[in-house]
């Protein structure tokens, strides 16, 4: 045995939930896996299941086989990066592994046993067979240059083996996301292609349909996978992914097929491999719960070290191991550990704290000592609010002693509680509610007509579990460094709530000093799907003192830009930013995002997360941040309709959008998006061709949409002459749309004027001219309307 891998991880590795996946995937052939199965009843029963939300810890074991003159044979390092990338590939399904740091070296040799592929015919003994344990999952790890360039485990859902060997798109299957793709085979996946492409060993098996409508039945029995062909390496761009083939192959109701060339089950490029489907993750967290052989490798989830002293943790983010510094998660302002709920129900899905005589808060901080060493319970939590803002200062932005208004009765953060500690046992999980019994006064707040969340902060002060790093008055550093401290700084958006469907935030200068800093706004780069900026408008809304800022800073930005409405800016794109603000020493200044849904842009997807974070202009330090977590409800959708209008100019027409059969706000927005009315109908005069923008926004939920209607101008044209025939005035009649020049010119063609012509000039702001042809000879006349040269049409005028 290798020795312990403790320099690598420090300790026994607890891991989290979420996830780091790059794109990664392997060759056409690239899994040799048996694509039979020993559990093959349980096959209908895993489809049959109800979702099961449970966190699985299964234990690992690696095996090293080594070669003669170890060329290419994989070492301490490329068997923890194959772990970390098992671990970041299942964590977003709630599947965790555990692996004690030690691995098994096996010589293949001719001092030694000549070790055969398991799919390879002869006597030799099976690699599968080679120190094989009961209680955990087998991985079998081969020279990159073993001469063989596959995966393999030992079938679907059949036993808990695997094994890589070789390189393929040059890149080692150790070290790649193929170690998923036989860890889903254990976890009983079948490929993507299943079904669509017989593969044996799977007497129920029967192609899905393109359009999925048969997939609880056929292909891979996962309802949102798209049915594949069998795509192969061949057919798969390494660089955009782009399946060569779409709109050549079709299923047997004539629709193309669309495989995900980013699906881990899939046989695509290795470098193209991203994640597993949300239902593969359901079945196969369902065969853990179900299969004989992965019960038995299951550990409690809460691993503990050895260390002789207890260490209490309260997560940053469902990654955090507890390892101090923390330089696990992205931020530290959205612990899973602390969360509030309207009444002491145990619930565990976080609320917006709710104000009035009859409402209730609490506040839960969950606690592990991660430790396998036991706390007596000497000591005390600690739990505090302050206002939601991107940076705080620590103690004073928590315990009372900064306000927000000039004569300090308005706090900007107080003390919630402190309760005490109750013993711990070794690795044990405890979940304690704090009551929150003063919430404040909401109208207290209210800067920018948008409800202003909280910020709320945990700490654990004991003795026997002290600070490892000495606090600062920097709260970021504090979480991040200390596992006894964690944030929430979240605020959640229902969309069909509308007390509940925009959040403000503050930015804080924490200095004593005057300093300049960049708001930063992006969509969570682990979520799949549209980003909320591609299915909503997200719109800021600054305080009048931060927009007043903000412009005497130059009004810089990028991918953000400006609205017709007042102190309203739009962002447009990710990583967008408001630069350059300049705060005097421990100033605050407000803002809120507001999330309207597109109708037009709408998917499936129900929830998005959204991360601000204030930086520090000089150096772009992070200082801290806030998430909005948006709650998307299902709807009915709606479009705007407004028919377009062709009109003479300085006509007065009347635009009236067709209503949406619900209550709703319709708002008329000029050509550079000023608002110039709220109403269903809009009366405008017809001065030039123009186009107007009517939105609709549902007074229910936000939902909006935007149609464009153009007023246009008919064109130049000579409308009538009256009296006709005459002896003496006429009125001649046109319409005019802002011609350089007009005339009328007049013709005689028959009688004694024949070939005379005579022109008259018009005025391009009238629509009417008279002339005298008294002193014409009687006789036939053509009357022509000529505009920038070009005659436009003619009427006949007789002279009498």
């Amino acid at each position: 045995m290798r020795k312990n891998l403790h320099s690598y991880f420090n300790g026994v590795l607890f891991v989290g939930l979420l996830s780091f996946c790059s794109p990664t995937i392997f060759a056409q052939s690239y899994c040799e896996t048996p694509v039979t199965t020993k559990y093959i009843e349980e096959n209908n029963n895993l489809k049959q299941m109800t979702v099961n939300a449970n966190h699985y810890c299964p234990r690992v074991y690696f095996h090293i086989i080594t070669t003669q003159n170890g060329f290419g044979d994989q070492n301490a390092a490329t068997v923890a990066q194959a772990f970390q990338t098992l671990n970041d590939d299942f964590a977003p399904h709630n599947i965790s592994f555990f692996w004690d740091g030690e691995i098994d070296d096996v010589q293949n040799s001719p001092s030694g046993p000549v070790l055969e592929f398991p799919d390879d015919p002869g006597t030799q003994q099976s690699i599968f067979s080679i120190n094989n344990h009961s209680d955990g999952i087998d991985i079998y790890l081969y020279s990159d240059y073993s001469g063989k360039n596959f995966g393999q485990a030992s079938g679907v859902g059949t036993s808990g083996e695997l094994l890589l060997s070789g390189i393929i798109d040059n890149q080692s299957l150790t070290t790649s996301h193929a170690i998923s793709h036989e860890m889903g085979h254990v976890l009983f996946l079948w490929h993507t292609h299943h079904g669509t492409f017989s593969e044996g060993g799977d007497s129920n098996q029967c192609p899905e349909f393109a359009n999925g409508s048969n997939s609880n039945i056929c292909g891979d029995y996962i309802g949102d996978t798209p049915a594949d062909p069998r795509i192969g390496s061949g057919q798969v761009n390494i660089t955009t992914c782009i399946w060569s083939q779409y709109g050549n192959v079709f299923d047997a109701n004539n629709d193309p097929y669309n495989p995900d060339t980013a699906n881990i089950m899939s046989y695509t490029r290795l470098p193209c491999m991203e994640y597993f489907s949300f239902e593969q993750g359901q079945r196969m967290r369902n065969a853990i719960e179900t299969l004989p052989y992965l019960q038995y490798a299951l550990l409690n989830c809460n691993f503990c070290s050895l260390d002789t002293i207890p260490d209490l943790v309260i997560k940053d983010s469902p990654d955090d191991n507890g390892t101090e510094p923390n330089l696990i998660s992205d931020n530290t302002w959205t612990s899973p550990d602390i969360w509030v709920r309207h009444t002491n129900d145990n619930g565990t899905e976080h609320q917006n704290p709710l104000y009035g005589e009859n409402s209730s808060n609490y506040v839960y901080i969950r606690i592990i000592n991660k430790n396998c060493y036991p706390f007596s319970g000497n000591g005390n939590l600690e739990v505090y609010w302050t206002k939601a803002n991107l940076s705080s200062f620590w103690p004073d932005s928590w315990n009372g002693s900064e306000f927000i208004n000039d004569n300090n009765s308005i706090p900007k953060g107080n003390l919630i509680g402190i309760v005490n500690l109750p013993e711990f046992l070794e690795a044990q999980e405890i979940i304690i509610p704090v009551l929150w019994d003063d919430i404040p006064n909401p109208d207290d707040y209210d800067i920018v007509g948008e409800p202003w969340h909280f910020c709320l902060l945990a700490r654990i002060v004991s003795d026997e579990d002290p600070m490892t790093y000495t606090e600062t008055e920097n709260v970021g550093y504090n979480v991040r460094y200390n596992n006894n401290i964690a944030a929430k700084n979240v605020t959640v958006i229902k969309v069909d709530d509308r007390k509940q469907s925009s959040g403000a935030v503050a930015i804080y200068n924490p200095y004593n000093y005057t300093d300049t800093f960049d708001i930063e706004f992006n969509a969570d780069n682990k979520e799949k799907g549209k980003k909320i900026f591609e299915e909503a408008e997200v719109t800021l809304k600054l305080s009048n003192d931060l927009y007043a800022t903000w412009v005497a800073g130059g009004s810089q930005s990028s991918n953000i830009i400006q609205t017709g409405t007042l102190n309203t800016l739009k962002i447009t794109g990710d990583n967008a930013k408001l630069k350059n603000i300049a705060l005097s020493a421990k100033a605050t200044k407000v803002f809120a995002l507001k999330f309207n849904f597109l109708t037009q842009a709408s998917s499936s997807k129900t929830e998005f997360t959204y991360h601000v974070s204030q930086r520090k202009h000089a150096n772009q330090e992070i200082l801290g941040g806030n998430t909005y977590f948006i709650k998307k409800p299902q709807r009915n959708l709606f479009s705007a309709s407004v028919d377009g209008v062709l009109v003479n100019r300085n006509q007065t027409v009347t635009l009236t959008v067709d209503e949406i059969n619900e209550e709703a706000v319709y708002n008329w927005y000029d050509a550079v998006g000023n608002l110039i009315y709220t109403g269903k109908s809009l009366e405008v005069v017809a001065d030039i061709a123009k186009t107007y923008k009517v939105e609709i926004i549902a007074n229910e939920d936000g939902f909006k949409d935007y149609a464009d209607v153009d007023i246009s101008l008919n064109p130049h044209q000579l409308t009538i002459i009256a009296p006709n025939p005459s002896n003496s005035n006429i009125m001649v009649s046109y319409n005019l749309n802002s011609p350089s020049f007009a005339y009328i010119s007049i013709v005689g063609y028959v009688g004694n004027d024949t070939g005379i012509e005579r022109n008259y000039i018009i005025d391009n702001e009238s629509s009417q001219t008279n002339i005298n042809i008294s002193n014409y000879a009687n006789g036939y006349y053509t009357v022509a309307l000529v505009c920038d040269g070009q005659i436009i049409n003619t009427l006949n005028l007789i002279k009498q």
